[in-house]
């Protein structure tokens, strides 16, 4: 990948906008209204149809949806899974975090091709404190915009499904919250520490269950089944860095700066300092 970064105006829900491309010029216009465009957007987003875009990001409309500052049609016939499991595009909703594949053709909209509702944790609320829960020993602070209809689901005791992203000091800000089944187990999804934690929790692995060698470092996605025995990893993976492989030629990627300013680990992030630290921004980049 290639990228310089070049530092916009603040975009839609005040998410700072940040291009990472091969060409240093900065336009006023492009995707779906978010100022990215050139390099970004001649290689088949609204372009010419060649390549694919890769977004990973916060739902914060509908009118289709929108995802980023892109304006994202879901046709007929579209594969929607919720962490891989099959769901359907009316499940879809404000504040979930997506993982969406998409292609633009021509001057036609920007159409999803592959979609997928990704949660950060998903178990029982073990306390709340005003606007904060805490969720397998994660702490979730409940975004402001949907603190009324989350703070519902945020009782102690209560299972939630928690769609949002983690910021660099490990706090998950909450943009959804969704009642979760308790026979669907529990889910946590961050890095794997010195240890053996996972997000800074003690996780134990199902006889015949191993940690992957290079799993230090990485985001794995860990499950398994309520029990009040603690946690107990049923499966485990390794969170791609990349999920969308070399089917897409672009990415906007929403993620939080770390203290540095810096986007840490994220996909095709520089390592440079983006911005200020601790800010929620969408960047831009161009897969090589």
């Amino acid at each position: 990948m290639q990228y310089l970064v070049g530092r916009r105006a603040l975009g839609p829900l005040g998410l700072s906008l940040m291009s990472a491309c091969a060409s240093q010029r900065t336009a006023d216009r492009g995707i779906g209204g978010t100022g990215i465009s050139g390099g970004l957007a001649a290689g088949g987003i609204g372009g010419t149809g060649i390549g694919g875009l890769g977004l990973i990001g916060t739902v914060t409309a509908f009118g289709s949806i929108w995802v980023n500052g892109v304006r994202l049609a879901l046709p007929e016939g579209l594969r929607v899974t919720r962490e891989g499991a099959l769901a359907k595009a009316a499940d879809i909703k404000l504040g979930h975090v997506v993982v969406a594949r998409a292609g633009g053709f021509g001057d036609s909209a920007i159409e999803a091709l592959a979609l997928d509702m990704r949660l950060a944790v998903a178990g029982r609320v073990e306390r709340r404190e005003a606007d904060t829960i805490w969720v397998l020993g994660q702490r979730c602070i409940i975004a402001q915009a949907m603190a009324d209809e989350g703070l519902r689901h945020a009782q102690p005791g209560q299972v939630v499904a928690v769609s949002g992203l983690r910021r660099a000091d490990g706090a998950i800000i909450a943009s959804r919250l969704d009642p979760w089944a308790p026979e669907a187990g529990w889910l946590l999804r961050g890095k794997l520490e010195p240890g053996g934690t996972i997000a800074g929790v003690p996780v134990g692995l199902a006889p015949g269950l191993d940690l992957p060698d290079d799993a230090q470092g990485k985001e794995l996605l860990a499950k398994g089944s309520m029990t009040s025995g603690g946690l107990l990893a049923e499966t485990l993976r390794v969170e791609p860095a990349n999920p969308f492989g070399g089917n897409v030629g672009r990415v906007l990627v929403e993620t939080y700066l770390d203290g540095a300013g810096r986007a840490p680990t994220a996909l095709g992030a520089p390592t440079t300092a983006m911005g200020e630290a601790n800010a929620r921004v969408v960047y831009a980049a161009r897969v090589t």
